[in-house]
């Protein structure tokens, strides 16, 4: 039986996040574009068709994601040049510092930073998933290489999505876990624009995949699923991913 097709884009390779920042050091980043490389040249060797995915419009992303997300990946690495930041204090990559936590706020609803260096904490929920030169454009190449693929899947009945950056840890309005933008999550969203009805977006990854889950967890449409390592043994992202969590109002109608 042959293969899907493989949607690929060139763009991923403008994402090098070079290392990442974990429990407060800078370690090699373990998200690099060899990862991709890999895959693609595996398929390929198996003897998949390669096929480039086409651009669709930002437009698309605001079906699952908050447009103040979308606009501070867009602008991030633009704003954190413009301030000096690479010179001084030498941060050759976008990183937050300090979150709105709820301990801090108490009843005060978050304000968005004025601070260019503190703006990426009101978007970003780790200090991991860094932002660099081409960040934007290789997520955006990743939402591409997932609509084109479920665009062929809708008339052809089956492709895979080789797409890097990966997405699922994204939710509606924050990014984080070497993820930027929800890739699955904007397929979902345009097969249903298509007339997919109702789908299930199934998971399978040593962590939990609370992108999807949060975005449709109200969503009577969307089934998420996710198999993964229990966060209860020391797994990101620590703080959901756990086996009582089952949606809320319509997103409990596939349980």
């Amino acid at each position: 039986m042959p293969l899907p097709p493989v949607v690929w884009s060139d763009a991923h390779r403008l994402h090098e996040p070079n290392g990442e920042v974990w429990v407060g050091v800078r370690i090699p980043g373990t998200e690099a574009p060899a990862r991709a490389e890999a895959i693609r040249d595996a398929l390929t060797r198996a003897g998949a068709d390669i096929v480039a995915a086409a651009a669709h419009p930002d437009d698309q992303l605001l079906g699952v994601h908050d447009a103040a997300l979308v606009e501070f990946l867009r602008t991030a690495w633009g704003g954190w040049t413009s301030a000096g930041l690479p010179e001084d204090p030498g941060a050759d990559r976008v990183v937050p510092y300090v979150f709105p936590h709820p301990g801090l706020l108490g009843e005060l609803a978050p304000s968005v930073p004025v601070a260019t260096w503190a703006r990426p904490g009101a978007f970003c929920f780790d200090t991991m998933t860094l932002i660099g030169p081409g960040t934007w454009e290789a997520a955006r190449s990743a939402v591409d290489c997932a609509l084109t693929a479920c665009e062929l899947a809708w008339t052809g009945g089956a492709a895979y999505a080789c797409c890097r950056p990966p997405g699922h840890h994204v939710t509606h309005s924050a990014y984080g876990g070497s993820c930027y933008l929800n890739n699955a999550a904007v397929a979902a969203r345009r097969l249903q624009e298509l007339g997919a009805g109702r789908l299930a977006v199934v998971d399978i990854d040593a962590h939990h995949g609370n992108g999807a889950q949060s975005i449709f967890w109200r969503d009577g449409e969307v089934f998420t699923g996710s198999v993964h390592v229990d966060p209860g043994a020391g797994w990101f992202p620590h703080y959901l991913g756990f086996e009582d969590e089952h949606g809320r109002e319509r997103g409990t109608a596939g349980i």
